[in-house]
């Protein structure tokens, strides 16, 4: 069997795929930004509820009553990015940590307690979107 093998690097996504229509559904969304809040979290089991309420109702908004409906790929991009989640005051406060000060502050060099992190939005932006787009690409 001779397939076309696709790279789906982030940067090949961009390249390969920019001029793509994906057709979405809200859980289509929610699905994947879920998934990557709970990888993110320093939290083995974090509580994304209201998180998740927030960015669905922004979901909701964005689908204006369409069962499903068709963005193109940067229009999606601005949707699921830093600036989109920082207005959206659940998503925001997963990018400021419980305790912001003292000596047990997170950095990448030690482990510390899950209250001394959080959630950088912007990362958590390009996995929702990259996901979004490799789901479309590997849609059967």
């Amino acid at each position: 069997m001779n397939e076309t093998v696709h790279s789906l690097t982030n940067k090949d996504i961009s390249e390969q795929y920019r001029g793509e229509k994906v057709h979405m559904m809200r859980k289509g969304f929610t699905g994947p930004f879920a998934s990557w809040v709970v990888q993110q979290s320093p939290y083995e089991v974090p509580d994304i509820t209201a998180a998740l309420t927030g960015f669905n109702n922004y979901v909701t908004e964005l689908m204006a009553g369409e069962i499903v409906k068709a963005f193109d790929y940067e229009e999606l991009n601005l949707l699921i990015s830093e600036e989109a989640f920082e207005k959206i005051p659940a998503v925001m406060a997963l990018n400021v940590a419980k305790v912001t000060t003292g000596p047990g502050y997170a950095n990448r060099h030690r482990i510390s307690h899950p209250d001394y992190d959080f959630i950088d939005l912007g990362a958590l932006a390009r996995n929702v979107f990259y996901s979004i787009m490799r789901n479309h690409i590997n849609w059967p």
